[in-house]
């Protein structure tokens, strides 16, 4: 897994959190399994970049948000 991942990984988590809602919740809304949205925020595997798209969309985030270091 790589930085970048990690990165973006956790920003997803934190946003989710910030919205509160489940992996399960985010899932649905996302149309992707719980599994899934677990896998990307551990960084297993990358968001796809459209799924991430919509996802900024629900977060009101810019894109480039998530692949800020803070």
């Amino acid at each position: 897994m790589s930085d970048l991942n990690k990165l973006v990984g956790s920003k997803i988590k934190q946003k989710r959190l910030e919205l509160g809602v489940t992996q399960s919740e985010l899932g649905q809304i996302l149309r992707c399994t719980q599994q899934m949205i677990q896998n990307y925020e551990v960084a297993y595997c990358a968001m796809p970049i459209s799924i991430l798209n919509d996802y900024t969309k629900l977060c009101k985030v810019p894109l480039d948000w998530f692949f800020e270091d803070e």
